[in-house]
């Protein structure tokens, strides 16, 4: 597993809402449907990344006016947008 996938895991926690975008976090994709973190859902503006994430399982929400406020945000370099926009 990559250290950057390691690195966005270990800010990741069950029961979150994370959104995901294009590019090279598809590595991020697969490492996250293997890591068995329990009710984990996504929002993925990328269409690649939405396709590749339902190929995986992974939980995909609608984007949408009515979005829930999302725990962690990474771009298509893997690095750490924002966390809690509580």
């Amino acid at each position: 597993m990559p250290i950057i996938s390691k690195k966005a895991l270990s800010k990741i926690k069950p029961n979150m809402t994370i959104s995901l975008g294009g590019s090279n976090i598809l590595n991020l994709t697969k490492d996250l449907s293997t890591a068995q973190i329990p009710n984990l859902h996504f929002y993925l503006p990328s269409e690649i990344t939405r396709m590749q994430c339902k190929k995986l399982g992974l939980s995909v929400l609608p984007l949408n006016d009515t979005m829930p406020k999302f725990y962690l945000a990474f771009d298509g370099c893997i690095a750490l947008i924002k966390i809690s926009m509580l």
